[in-house]
C-alpha cells in the first residue's frame, strides 16, 4: 500500500515541477537553519556533561582565596576531593625560541575528579612531582611533532606577582593529555603542579586576596545547602579574624559545572531560544508556503479525490497518500538542505564564534533529530489539506464547487503571518544596524586610532616599570612614535580595579586605573582642570590622583584629599570618557601612578608597517625572552560589540531569507491565482481593460495583505527592539521611520514579486485566454 502512495507521491511532484521546486528549495533552507540552530544548541547544553562525575562537581563561588580549598577539605564532611585552578600566562623556551603560552596550576586529585583522559602516562601520579608537566595532544604534536614527549625536559617562565619575576624553570612532560572537548568550560594546554606557585604568587594564608578557582567533589546522597553554608561559615569566619573591622558580606554559591557555561563563561541560555526562535521562524514561512500551495494544487485534484472516494477509498486512505506526498517532499528537501549546511557551516561558525561539524555518521542525535523533524514538517505541512481534502462532500467534489487559493480566508490568513515574521526580521535588521552604527560612530572622549598595545603581564610589576621605562627612552628618539604610556584596564572592557574611599564617614567603592605618565597625551584626553602627573613632582607616584568629572561631582573639588594612598591629593580632572563599553553609564574613575602591563604606544598613521617593525626590533632588545605580541586599541573595542554584531549578522541573513522564501510563495500563489482567471482576464481585455487595471486587479488582493501584516509587526518588533537596547546605556531612538522603511522594503519587494506575474498575465493575447477553458 505505501509504495502505491510513494509513486503517486512522486508522479505528482513531477507532475507539478514549478511549484515542488519552490516547495523544496524553501523547506531546504529552513531545515538548513534548524539543523544549523541544533548544532549550536546542542553544543551549548552538552557543556561540561562529558565528565563521569559532572553531577557531582562544583565550583566554589566564582573566586576563592589560596587556603580556602585545603581548609573546607580538612573540615567539611561530605566533600570527596577538592582542587585548586589557576591558569597563568608565561612563555615556553624550546630550542632557543620563545612561545606565548598559558600555563595551569593545579593539585593531583585533579584527574580523578574529570575526566580529561591521559594519551601517556599515569593520570594518578602525573602532577605529583613539583617539576612534572601534563600537555595536552596539541602541544605535543606542536612542539615533539612524531617523537614521545614522555621524558622531555621544556623550559618554562611563569608570570611573578608583586616585585617579583620568576626565571625559567625545567619541567619533565609525564603525561599527555587528550585535546580538551570544544564544549568545555575548563581548558588546559600545560598542566603544572599548584605546589611550583612561587611565594610571592602563593598566598597560603591571605583570605583576602580572590584570584582562584575553587572546584569540590561532593560524596554520593549529601544536602549541597548544608555544605554551600559551612564553607561560607568557613570562608567568612577567616576572612574576619584577618581584616578585622571589614564586614563579609559577599555570597558564595556552590555552581554545578554542567551551569559553568551560562554562569561564567558570559552565555545566556536565551541566546539559544532566540537562535531556535529565529530557525523555526524561517522554517515556518516555508511550511506556510507548503500549505497555500497545496491548498491551491489540490483544487486541481477535485475529481481525482472524488473518483477514489467513489472507487471505495476510505478517509485514512485519502489522508495517508497527502501526508505521504507531503513527507516525501520533506525527504527530498533535507537532502538538499545538507548541502546547504555544509555551504553556510563556515559563515555560521564566524557568527557564533564556534568550530561545528555536521556528522550524520557518528553523531546519532543530530541524524535522528533531523528525520525527526523532516517527519514532522511532513505532518504539519500535509495535515491542512489531509484532513480537510478527505473530509469533503464527493458531490461537491464532483461539481467542482469549491474555491481555493488565494481568496480562500485561511490562505490569506496564512500569507499576513508569513509576512509579519518577514517585517519583525526586517526592522530588527535595520534597528541593529543602526545601533552598531551609532556606537562606531561614537565619541568615546579619547582618541582610539593608532595606538598599539604590548602586553607586558609576563613580568613581575617592579620589572614592568623598568621594562616600560628602557622601551620609553628608546623609542622616543624615533619620530613615528608619537608618545608612550601604560594602563592596567583595556578601555572599553568590562571590569575595572575597585578601590575604597571614604566620603562622609561612609565607606564608597569606586573604579581606579592605575596608570603610567603621559596616559593623558597618548589617549589624547581632555584635560579641564588642574594638571597631569609629572616626574617633576616626585610625589605624584605615591599621594596625587586624577579624577573624571563624574568623580569630581560626586565626591569632591581639585585640591581634595582622600582617606587613601597617603591622603592622596586630586591635582587634576580630565572631562568624561568612557572606559568601559557602551552598556554601562560612566562612573566616578580614579587615576593613579603605579605598575602597570598593558603598554599604549601612538604612532603616526604613515609607514605602519615600517614603524611595527621598529617596535618589534626595540622590545626585542629590551625583553629578549619575551615575544613581542600586539594589537590595536580601536580593533579592542569593536571586538567588545562582536556579540551585537553577530546577532546584527544573524538577523540580517534571516531577514532576507524569510523575505526570499516568503516573495517565492507569494510568486508561486499569484501564478495560481493568474491560471484560475485567465478565461476572466482575457474577456476583460476584449472589452477594453488596460494593462494597469489588469495587473493592479492581480495584485491588490495580495499587496494589501502585506499591508495588514506591517501593522502586526511593528508593535512587536518596537517591543522585542527596545528591550534589546536596554542592553546599552548609549541607544539610538527608535523613530517610526525605521518602521515604516521596513514596511515599505516588504510592500515593493512583494509588488516586484506579484507584478511579474500580473503584467505577464495582462499582457497575454487575449485569443489564447479564451481558448483556455
Amino acid at each position: 500500500m505505501f509504495k502505491n502512495y510513494f509513486k503517486i507521491a512522486i508522479r505528482n511532484i513531477v507532475k507539478n515541477k514549478t511549484y515542488s521546486l519552490i516547495n523544496i528549495f524553501g523547506l531546504s533552507i529552513g531545515i538548513a537553519f534548524c539543523i544549523l540552530t541544533f548544532l549550536f544548541i546542542s553544543h551549548e547544553w552538552t557543556y561540561d556533561s562529558f565528565h563521569e562525575n559532572a553531577g557531582r562537581i562544583y565550583r566554589v563561588g566564582i573566586r576563592t582565596p589560596d587556603p580556602l580549598c585545603p581548609t573546607i577539605l580538612q573540615e567539611v564532611p561530605g566533600i570527596e576531593h577538592a582542587v585548586r585552578y589557576k591558569p597563568v600566562p608565561g612563555i615556553i623556551n624550546y630550542k632557543d625560541k620563545y612561545f606565548s603560552e598559558m600555563f595551569t596550576f593545579t593539585e593531583p586529585p585533579f584527574f580523578r575528579m574529570f575526566s580529561f583522559p591521559l594519551l601517556k602516562g599515569n593520570p594518578l601520579t602525573a602532577i605529583n612531582n613539583k617539576y612534572s608537566v601534563v600537555i595536552s595532544s596539541k602541544m605535543a604534536k606542536k612542539y615533539f611533532g612524531d617523537e614521545n614527549p614522555i621524558g622531555k625536559i621544556v623550559s618554562l617562565r611563569m608570570r611573578g606577582y608583586y616585585l617579583s619575576n620568576i626565571d625559567f624553570q625545567n619541567f619533565i612532560v609525564t603525561g599527555v593529555a587528550r585535546d580538551v572537548p570544544i564544549n568545555s568550560s575548563i581548558r588546559f594546554d600545560f598542566l603544572l603542579p599548584f605546589t611550583n606557585r612561587t611565594e610571592s604568587d602563593l598566598s597560603p594564608v591571605d583570605w583576602g586576596r580572590r584570584d582562584i578557582k575553587t572546584y569540590i567533589q561532593v560524596k554520593d546522597k549529601v544536602e549541597m545547602t548544608d555544605i554551600e553554608k559551612k564553607i561560607y561559615d568557613i570562608y567568612k569566619q577567616n576572612f574576619s579574624m584577618q581584616y578585622k573591622g571589614h564586614e563579609f558580606s559577599d555570597k558564595i554559591p556552590l555552581v554545578s559545572i554542567v551551569d559553568l557555561h551560562f554562569s561564567e563563561e558570559g552565555f545566556s541560555p536565551k541566546n539559544s531560544y532566540i537562535l531556535g526562535g529565529i530557525s523555526l521562524l524561517v522554517l515556518l514561512i516555508a511550511c506556510i508556503n507548503y500549505i497555500n500551495l497545496s491548498i491551491g494544487l489540490f483544487s486541481t485534484r477535485f475529481r481525482e479525490i472524488s473518483m477514489r472516494k467513489v472507487l471505495g477509498a476510505e478517509r485514512r486512505q485519502l489522508i495517508r497518500q497527502i501526508l505521504v506526498e507531503s513527507t516525501v517532499l520533506s525527504v527530498i528537501a533535507l537532502f538538499l538542505s545538507i548541502i546547504w549546511v555544509e555551504l553556510l557551516l563556515p559563515v555560521f561558525n564566524s557568527f557564533v564564534d564556534r568550530n561545528l561539524t555536521l556528522d550524520f555518521m557518528t553523531n546519532c542525535v543530530t541524524a535522528s533529530f533531523s528525520l525527526g523533524l523532516v517527519l514532522f514538517i511532513g505532518i504539519i505541512s500535509g495535515s491542512y489539506s489531509a484532513f480537510y481534502l478527505s473530509g469533503l462532500n464527493t458531490v461537491c467534489l464532483l461539481q467542482n464547487k469549491l474555491k481555493f487559493s488565494g481568496s480562500n480566508l485561511f490562505s490569506k490568513g496564512l500569507i499576513v503571518f508569513q509576512f509579519s515574521l518577514s517585517v519583525f526580521l526586517i526592522t530588527c535588521a535595520i534597528v541593529m544596524s543602526k545601533q552598531l552604527l551609532f556606537i562606531q560612530k561614537k565619541d568615546l572622549g579619547f582618541n582610539k586610532e593608532h595606538i598599539v598595545i604590548i602586553d607586558s603581564g609576563i613580568f613581575g610589576w617592579k620589572e614592568q616599570q623598568s621594562i616600560l621605562d628602557k622601551y620609553k627612552n628608546e623609542l622616543e628618539l624615533y619620530e613615528s612614535v608619537i608618545s608612550i604610556s601604560a594602563t592596567t584596564h583595556l578601555l572599553g572592557g568590562e571590569g575595572t580595579e575597585g578601590r575604597p574611599i571614604f566620603y562622609k564617614n561612609k565607606e564608597n567603592f569606586v573604579s581606579c586605573m592605575r596608570v603610567d605618565y603621559n596616559l593623558i597625551k597618548t589617549l589624547r584626553l581632555n584635560l579641564v582642570e588642574g594638571r597631569d602627573f609629572s616626574r617633576n613632582f616626585p610625589s605624584d607616584w605615591n599621594s596625587a590622583i586624577i579624577v573624571n568629572e563624574s568623580f569630581l561631582q560626586k565626591y569632591g573639588r581639585i585640591g581634595w584629599k582622600l582617606n587613601w594612598r597617603n591622603n592622596a591629593k586630586i591635582i587634576g580632572v580630565v572631562k568624561d570618557f568612557n572606559f568601559h563599553s557602551l552598556h554601562q553609564n560612566i562612573e566616578p574613575l580614579i587615576l593613579y601612578l603605579r605598575g602597570t602591563n598593558n603598554i599604549f604606544i601612538r604612532i603616526k598613521p604613515d609607514n605602519v608597517s615600517t614603524t611595527l617593525d621598529l617596535l618589534r626590533d626595540k622590545w626585542k632588545d629590551i625583553a629578549p625572552d619575551c615575544p613581542f605580541e600586539f594589537y590595536f586599541l580601536d580593533e579592542y573595542i569593536d571586538n567588545q560589540y562582536r556579540a551585537e554584531q553577530q546577532w546584527g549578522d544573524i538577523i540580517n541573513y534571516s531577514s532576507i531569507f524569510a523575505v526570499f522564501i516568503a516573495c517565492f510563495g507569494l510568486f508561486a500563489l499569484a501564478s495560481l491565482a493568474v491560471s484560475r482567471r485567465t478565461k476572466e482576464i482575457g474577456i476583460r481585455k476584449v472589452l477594453g481593460a488596460s494593462l494597469y487595471s489588469i495587473s493592479s486587479l492581480i495584485s491588490k488582493e495580495f499587496i494589501y495583505l502585506v499591508i495588514i501584516a506591517n501593522v502586526i509587526a511593528w508593535p512587536i518588533a518596537w517591543y522585542a527592539m527596545n528591550k534589546w537596547l536596554e542592553n546599552f546605556a548609549y541607544r539610538i531612538d527608535l523613530s517610526w521611520w525605521i518602521f515604516v522603511l521596513a514596511g515599505l522594503l516588504a510592500l515593493v519587494i512583494a509588488l516586484v514579486t506579484v507584478s511579474f506575474q500580473a503584467v505577464k498575465a495582462a499582457r497575454a493575447n487575449p485569443v489564447d485566454s479564451l481558448r483556455y477553458e
